[in-house]
């Protein structure tokens, strides 16, 4: 598969697992059946970055972008002082699991960093434009739906009502 094909695939896949994540969470959380959302978030981006280095495999024609020496010493010092931060701490396990976190979004940028490359500038900005139009229009209205369904509709047209007046 060519690289262009295969970044395309991972943009309309980062916004399906943005949009999981963000606007349909609760719903999701509940179709999954795990009580948090932080959870479900965390899965949702391993699983996703892990498929997304998986796929990488097999793409055809992949630059890796070169870190210079000095970056990598830089990262390096990080996160021996990261880990010996955790150590210290009175809970350890939280601050690995923030290391872990940041590990994450170190990969995350550095992968989509390759992909990108391959995707036209003009291209890629409207695709970034169209995603965040879709997720502005998907919050606006799950937001009206959630005061249509969860509170009375006559003190939500009267809400409306004044907001138009105004």
């Amino acid at each position: 598969m060519p690289l262009r094909a295969y970044s395309w695939m991972v943009v309309i896949a980062f916004l399906c697992v943005f949009l999981l994540g963000t606007v349909f969470a609760v719903n999701f959380s509940h179709f999954i059946g795990v009580d948090n959302e932080y959870d479900i978030k965390r899965i949702l981006v391993i699983g996703f970055i892990w498929f997304y280095a998986l796929g990488l495999c097999f793409v055809k024609g992949v630059e890796l972008v070169r870190v210079s020496t000095v970056s990598l010493l830089s990262l390096s010092l990080f996160f021996v002082l990261a880990i010996a931060s955790a150590f210290a701490s009175k809970h350890p396990f939280w601050g690995i699991v923030e290391i872990a976190n940041n590990g994450l979004l170190i990969t995350a940028f550095y992968l989509f960093t390759i992909s990108m490359k391959a995707i036209q500038r003009d291209s890629l900005n409207f695709a970034v434009y169209v995603g965040i139009l879709l997720f502005s229009i998907l919050t606006l209205v799950k937001y009206i739906l959630f005061l249509f369904f969860l509170m009375q509709i006559p003190k939500v047209l009267t809400f409306m009502a004044c907001y138009l007046v105004t």
